[in-house]
């Protein structure tokens, strides 16, 4: 009995170590939003900043400046504020009504309808389960502000590799679920040279193909994992008859 107990005890130590491991990853993700923590995340999210300089409040994109001013020793800023627009923290006339020593972030009227989109994108495509970061679906601008640190933890732990493909679609990249796709598997272009074509043409030709709309390729490229792969399932499609279960099962398998 007492054997037992030990295997049992040896075989459960590296389950509950990881679960320990995940818990203390999310925690430290949380801790870091200080002051860097927040320009960083302003910065991912593709915020825009105001600011008091030299006398008057200033419009800036200038993260690393920004940044750089607010965590010095003794830095003239004391905050960085989350906001909707800054009319939240504005008089009717429009004077911003906050103290000099705040700098106030806010989503980009520009990008902040392609960061949703691509966030929630990720959600979908990714099966991520939101309840564990106090998000639901669809994620609006309102979590952005309001709910920063979960938004935060989800970026950042959930798939680090993400945080550049947000940025790159944020910056209007990539237009399409197909080329978002193609981002997410690191298979925008045929090869390595940034000269070549990008692949977003092949899969759209494919689905053609099949007839299949891009609401619904998308999901089939996601699970192939690869152009290559994809490209596999959808000639197993095409000359067997196959489904797109089992063609991606009998890819996976190596055919």
């Amino acid at each position: 009995m007492k054997v037992f107990l030990i295997l049992l005890l040896i075989l459960f130590i590296p389950i509950i170590v990881a679960c320990n491991n995940d818990n203390n990853n999310i925690e430290e993700i949380h801790e870091e939003m200080d002051m860097r923590g927040k320009f960083r995340y302003a910065r991912g999210v593709d915020f825009d900043l105001l600011l008091f300089i030299d006398g008057g409040w200033y419009l800036s994109r200038d993260f690393v400046r920004a940044s750089y001013l607010a965590t010095q020793d003794n830095s003239f800023y004391t905050e960085l504020r989350f906001v909707l627009h800054p009319d939240e923290v504005s008089d009717p006339d429009g004077t911003l009504n906050i103290p000099n020593t705040v700098i106030v972030a806010f989503p980009r009227e520009d990008s902040v309808e392609r960061v949703l989109t691509a966030l929630n994108w990720e959600v979908v495509s990714a099966e991520i389960d939101l309840d564990k970061y106090g998000l639901s679906y669809p994620i609006t601008a309102e979590d952005l502000v309001r709910n920063y640190e979960s938004m935060n933890r989800l970026i950042r732990y959930e798939d680090r590799s993400f945080q550049f493909v947000l940025s790159t679609f944020a910056g209007g990249v990539h237009d399409t679920r197909i080329e978002f796709e193609l981002d997410r598997i690191f298979e925008w272009r045929s090869g390595n040279d940034a000269s070549n074509a990008p692949n977003a043409d092949k899969v759209l030709n494919i689905l053609e193909q099949l007839s299949l709309p891009e609401d619904d390729g998308w999901r089939l490229l996601r699970a192939a994992g690869s152009v290559d792969a994809f490209e596999a399932v959808v000639d197993l499609m095409l000359e067997e008859g196959l489904s797109s279960d089992d063609a991606l099962r009998r890819v996976a398998r190596g055919r």
